[in-house]
């Protein structure tokens, strides 16, 4: 029995090595979809402390909506 999980061991092993080609170029989408509407991500507002922001102001639980535009909006569920 240990001989055949050896083999299997060493088939695994050179099989690791043969270089996986795809015949196509892998395409990676944007991060969102452009036309949905939320979100959910962790803010760091950190740097915005010299603009009279609170310190250590971090958005773990970040619900963002896009307005209009650019403009978006956060709310954050979970603990301050």
């Amino acid at each position: 029995m240990l001989h055949d999980m050896t083999r299997l061991f060493l088939i695994a092993a050179l099989l690791s090595f043969i270089p996986f080609r795809s015949s196509r170029a892998e395409a990676f989408g944007p991060y969102a979809e452009p036309d949905f509407p939320v979100l959910t991500s962790t803010v760091d507002f950190r740097d915005w402390e010299k603009l009279d922001f609170p310190k250590d102001n971090i958005a773990v639980r970040g619900l963002i909506i896009k307005l209009d535009g650019s403009l978006y909006t956060i709310v954050e569920f979970g603990e301050n």
